[in-house]
């Protein structure tokens, strides 16, 4: 199953209100229990220091790349 979704909302006054696409996918992948969640992206995917495409990005290394400077964006 590949859910496509539109990342908007409705506020408690009746506006549309503008999700982040990137946070919703990931709502919407841990609520449905998926093992895995793919983006598709403008940049092609996640690059490393030296400029390499990482084809795999585990949630647990994310915080250490963050800290490390090279993964702070997008």
């Amino acid at each position: 199953m590949i859910p496509v979704v539109a990342s908007l909302g409705v506020s408690a006054r009746g506006e549309f209100l503008n999700i982040n696409a990137d946070d919703l996918a990931a709502a919407l992948a841990v609520a449905l229990g998926a093992d895995r969640l793919l983006y598709l992206t403008e940049s092609g995917g996640v690059w490393d220091a030296e400029k390499k495409l990482l084809p795999v990005v585990r949630v647990g290394d994310i915080r250490r790349m963050i800290k490390e400077g090279w993964c702070a964006t997008g």
